[in-house]
């Protein structure tokens, strides 16, 4: 589905992407946040109530974004497991998830 992923775009089945994007059901969104390097719950809401599996979240090609201590708490509440790497590894995460069969939901910081 991630086709590539550089500094500042992602390329999503053959489409480039130059924001950071929420990725699930074959669907790719703008992931829209307040702050660039820190994520609040109220951002991952619509994530959440798609009820995946698994929540994959890309903090930027250096890992410089922040989530939330509530984030984490709000996902493990719901027996959602998260993953969080930088978007480098994370893209890769996501792919072999889908790979697996698995219900997963990506939310990908670009730069950073």
């Amino acid at each position: 589905m991630i086709d590539e992923y550089n500094f500042g775009e992602i390329v999503v089945d053959g489409i480039k992407y130059d924001y950071d994007v929420m990725i699930f059901d074959k669907k790719v969104e703008r992931w829209k946040r307040r702050e660039s390097h820190y994520v609040f719950v109220d951002e991952i809401e619509k994530a959440i109530s798609l009820n995946p599996e698994i929540i994959v979240i890309g903090n930027g090609y250096s890992g410089v974004m922040k989530i939330d201590k509530k984030v984490k708490e709000e996902i493990e509440k719901r027996k959602i497991k998260l993953i969080l790497q930088t978007t480098r590894i994370a893209v890769k995460t996501f792919n072999d998830l889908l790979k697996e069969k698995k219900k997963v939901v990506g939310l990908f910081h670009l730069t950073c």
